[in-house]
């Protein structure tokens, strides 16, 4: 079960755990709540907004609860796995007795920020899910952080996988470059949550523009004018390049100089594989959670304390200025996330489908 599988790092790991599971020799079907199909994926899509065209309103977010229930019935599954935000305890708790009744089902976090997946209420979303067959966070932080929170014996650390053949082949689309060399930072442009006037207060402050690296920032979102009337009001316009979002940015993060992240929060965020498994190291914040469980400084790119201005602009000339820090970094990139190929991640999957689990 997913929201969709477009416009986003949740969205494009869904669509790849399809691909994994179908590889391993289980029957898929992704039942998706919008209509919003940008990445490719395994198994039978069930569309529910194709489905209830002829509805509008409350009727029709009935009529998708209605059909979802009538699939899973029909279909007869082992197990749901369900990677959608679920905000509100009252639909998800409807969602638990009318649609997945008498289904094992597994539930998978995405962020560490739980508001999005738990009720507020502690007693509330342990009710929610202390009968759940598992709970699947995308990083040991985010496990740890809803176990502790809603005293819950149940959880489990997967990774989101990455297929290196797949990403490789995408890598090879010819494009036009933002700029001769740049680096670059792309996904949603959230300012809360990514924290863009960080990114632009420090690149501006290095030494990256007198080098003539460029910052290209990649993506779509409710922040974009917001970003570039601050790039405007720093002096840096020449500087920075905007491009729209890209169903496939791995051409863009292959020939970057290296990749840049300053969120405030993450959940595990694959942007940092997406840029390793292209070779291209990361500067990245240490935020709650994720960075920590992928970026080594020294191996594959520089973790940078949250909030250490000085030491992250620091670490953006380091990367310019100390060549052989920056190949070191280069040259160890791609070997840091063999961990999270798609053959190893399956193995942890199986795990979990497994009869007896």
């Amino acid at each position: 079960m997913v929201t969709s599988l477009g416009f986003g790092g949740v969205e494009r790991a869904s669509a790849m755990l399809s691909k994994m599971l179908v590889a391993e020799g289980y029957i898929v079907s992704i039942i998706s709540v919008l209509d919003q199909i940008e990445y490719s994926y395994a198994g039978e899509m069930i569309n529910l907004e194709v489905m209830t065209q002829g509805y509008t309103g409350v009727y029709r977010r009935w009529q998708k609860l209605r059909i979802a229930r009538r699939v899973i019935a029909h279909r007869d599954f082992d197990y749901i796995v369900d990677a959608t935000s679920r905000p509100g305890w009252l639909k998800e708790w409807l969602v638990q007795k009318i649609m997945y009744r008498g289904i094992k089902t597994i539930y998978v976090v995405h962020n560490y920020n739980l508001y999005n997946y738990f009720p507020s209420s502690k007693i509330l979303g342990k009710q929610l899910y202390a009968q759940s067959h598992q709970l699947v966070g995308v990083s040991k932080a985010i496990v740890q952080h809803f176990q502790q929170t809603y005293r819950l014996e149940k959880g489990v650390c997967v990774y989101n996988a990455f297929d290196t053949a797949d990403w490789q082949q995408l890598s090879e689309e010819t494009i036009t470059l933002p700029a001769p060399r740049y680096i670059i930072i792309y996904g949603r442009i959230d300012n809360k949550a990514k924290n863009y006037e960080f990114l632009i207060d420090t690149y501006r402050q290095s030494k990256l523009i007198a080098h003539g690296i460029k910052l290209c920032i990649m993506g779509e979102g409710p922040d974009l004018g917001f970003v570039q009337e601050l790039v405007a009001a720093h002096g840096i316009t020449e500087s920075v390049v905007f491009k729209k979002f890209c169903k496939n940015p791995f051409p863009y993060v292959k020939k970057a100089v290296f990749s840049v992240l300053t969120s405030n929060y993450e959940g595990f965020p694959m942007v940092l594989v997406e840029s390793l498994a292209m070779g291209t190291p990361v500067v990245a914040i240490d935020c709650t959670s994720g960075p920590s469980e992928i970026i080594e400084t020294g191996v594959n790119g520089i973790l940078v304390s949250f909030g250490d201005t000085k030491a992250y602009i620091a670490a953006l000339n380091t990367m310019i200025e100390d060549q052989k820090f920056y190949q070191q970094c280069k040259q160890g990139a791609q070997p840091s996330i063999t961990s999270l190929q798609m053959t190893n991640i399956a193995d942890q999957w199986k795990k979990i489908l497994a009869p007896n689990s």
